[in-house]
């Protein structure tokens, strides 16, 4: 790579100081607290599509990003808030030469806001770091931060949680650098976010056609408000009209205003339902989606929410009286309480297995068992009620199960606990924002300085070299997949779960665009990748189905949020050689045609049990569905 200058010195950059990429610019680290955010060029390899059009015109957009951050970024914005990550110094391609980029503070351990509109992400956290009262003094930080933006003559313009990231209780924007000020207009924008009133209404989805304003930069918070305490966006759940001609597009339903107050939307259901949230809350947001108010979102609308847990059904909500047990509204309530222990007549059975009053932190099928951890009375137990330790569990903390083993990982340190007896073993590497490591029923296999080790007998067991702190990886029985990125450089490798080696340079290649999730559930002799990355303003979720030699056997690609079984990279669990999903009109069961992965079946009596946020374990005779508090049996028999 051909040294960059900062401040008239040469600085000469490796793969190993990649920490992270976008569809713009790749980011590394270069020390001291700094990070460089290095704009692709035209020969970047995330442009070198197949298709000659498309890769003409990202070459194209790249030669007019730079063209117009060579006078852009000399005249960015000194009075910004201190938690807007803007440029510090810019880089050079030689002294005096063309801007490639610019220095910026590096926040480590953020996550982006993203992530905190995950339930499944949410529920993982530390206790109080995952409630909506945790999220509202979160929402209040960006209020206060984009007032102050605006403040300083700046716009927004592509806000997006994507580009907020969250340190413990605060919040700090990046990618500034595309704000709109001094004349710059900001073109780009995310589809989820955008508002569309923007847009050209004759399109057949959202497309800019007027400037970013103030307005829709509060419009753009208020999604995000709904995001991190509903779980939904503004335009979620599923359009059934009633009438076939008024069917549209999804992606055209922002500019019908078919929001999710429209009678003929399906409200999603692993949503937190609308009537959780007090009237004057409601009224605001039906009045900005259906009304078209714009404006800055009030602020006594966030600063008095304060939710409650009722002691009656145990939902959480916001008002003052629950909205389960008294309805309020003619808005109907999407959640219903589940039969317990009801057998069902049908198709579908369901029965409870386990229920804790504390949470349940991890759960595994080891060689055909269940087995479990969960947080109780200030202990972490197994599935048998023997503690593992005394203490909740910490912010960061991971948990993996073996048999017999709990391994508790946090800040660089494993620790496995059997019998009472514990075991401290080093992991420096990360793949993310947590140690990678990965566990299956009688070997637990971790990162440490660019090495991947399984655990033996006598000690650990060196599998192999891997990008340090660029890796991720995952184990099961039989096998464990891998992959690492750094910049323009990326791979994919597969390794056995008992031997040692790795095969590398397979032909998996991974999808282009800022990586937001990762996971990899295996079955017989395969591996199931889900990858949901950001392309072009777009969140899309990629499925491979990968062979244990490393061959892609088939693959599938949704936009996230859609009603297809692959709308959301949760609710999936393999057996065998299939895939089954959870979505919110039953299970789906996927299969390899040819070289497509096809929904070939589906379970529609299930329904009242799943959701597209379940979490589902493959059991012998049907599914363990895993919620916070609890473990059911669902089992589907065929008539």
């Amino acid at each position: 790579m051909a040294p960059i200058f900062i401040a008239s010195k040469p600085i000469t950059l490796s793969s190993k100081q990649a920490i992270g990429k976008g569809g713009e610019a790749d980011i590394f680290d270069l020390g001291s607290g700094v990070a460089l955010k290095l704009y692709k060029q035209p020969v970047h390899p995330d442009f070198q599509v197949a298709d000659p059009a498309e890769r003409a015109a990202l070459q194209s957009a790249a030669v007019a990003r730079l063209a117009i951050h060579q006078s852009k970024l000399r005249v960015f914005p000194r009075h910004l808030p201190s938690n807007v990550l803007g440029p510090v110094e810019l880089a050079y391609d030689k002294p005096g030469g063309s801007i490639v980029g610019f220095t910026m503070p590096y926040l480590h351990d953020a996550e982006m806001l993203f992530q905190y509109g995950r339930q499944p992400f949410r529920d993982a956290l530390a206790v109080g770091m995952g409630n909506n009262d945790f999220m509202r003094d979160i929402l209040l930080d960006l209020h206060s931060t984009l007032r102050k933006v605006h403040a300083a003559g700046a716009v927004i313009g592509d806000f997006n949680d994507l580009n907020v990231l969250v340190k413990d209780s605060e919040v700090f924007l990046v990618d500034a650098d595309s704000f709109q000020y001094g004349g710059f207009l900001c073109n780009t924008f995310q589809y989820r976010f955008v508002d569309p009133l923007l847009c050209d209404p004759t399109l057949p989805r959202p497309e800019l056609r007027k400037p970013h304003s103030e307005y829709s930069d509060w419009y753009a918070f208020t999604a995000m408000v709904m995001r991190c305490l509903l779980y939904v966006e503004p335009y979620g759940g599923i359009y059934r009209p009633q009438n076939g001609s008024d069917k549209v597009q999804d992606s055209a339903r922002p500019l019908h205003r078919l929001s999710i107050f429209h009678p003929q939307v399906q409200y999603p259901r692993p949503a937190i339902p609308l009537q959780s949230l007090p009237d004057d809350a409601l009224q605001y947001l039906f009045e900005v989606l259906v009304n078209d108010r714009r404006g800055e979102f009030p602020l006594p609308v966030l600063e008095n929410l304060r939710w409650t847990t009722c002691l009656q059904c145990g939902s959480s909500h916001a008002r003052a009286v629950c909205p389960y047990c008294h309805p309020c509204s003619s808005l109907s309530l999407s959640r219903q309480p589940l039969p317990e222990p009801s057998i069902v007549e049908g198709i579908a059975s369901w029965a409870p297995l386990f229920n804790c009053t504390g949470t349940i932190v991890q759960a595994q099928v080891l060689d055909g068992k269940l087995c479990w951890v969960y947080e109780q009375d200030g202990a972490l137990l197994r599935e048998d009620g023997s503690p593992v330790v005394r203490g909740n569990l910490l912010p960061g903390m991971s948990v993996l199960l073996s048999k017999g083993e709990t391994h508790l990982a946090r800040n660089g340190r494993i620790v496995t606990i059997s019998n009472g007896d514990s075991t401290e073993r080093r992991a420096g590497d990360t793949g993310g924002s947590s140690p990678s490591l990965g566990a299956n029923a009688v070997q637990l296999y971790w990162l440490a300085d660019g090495h991947l080790y399984r655990s033996g007998d006598f000690g650990p067991l060196l599998i192999g070299d891997v990008l340090a702190h660029r890796t991720r990886f995952w184990v099961g029985e039989q096998f464990g997949f891998g992959f690492y990125q750094a910049g323009a450089l990326s791979g994919t490798f597969v390794f056995d779960a008992l031997k040692v080696g790795i095969k590398d340079q397979l032909s998996v290649s991974l999808p282009a665009g800022q990586l937001l999730h990762a996971d990899c559930l295996f079955g017989d002799g395969v591996c199931w990748l889900l990858i949901s990355v950001q392309e072009r303003g777009h969140v899309m979720n990629h499925c491979l189905l990968i062979s244990r030699g490393g061959e892609v056997l088939g693959r599938h690609v949704e936009e996230d949020g859609t009603a297809s079984w692959l709308g959301s990279l949760a609710g999936k669990c393999a057996t065998g050689t299939t895939l089954f999903a959870a979505t919110d009109n039953g299970i789906v069961h996927i299969e390899l045609l040819g070289d497509r992965l096809v929904q070939t079946e589906s379970f529609t009596d299930t329904a009242p049990y799943v959701n597209s946020e379940s979490r589902l374990l493959a059991a012998t005779d049907g599914f363990y569905v895993i919620t916070q508090h609890g473990i059911h049996l669902l089992k589907i028999v065929h008539k």
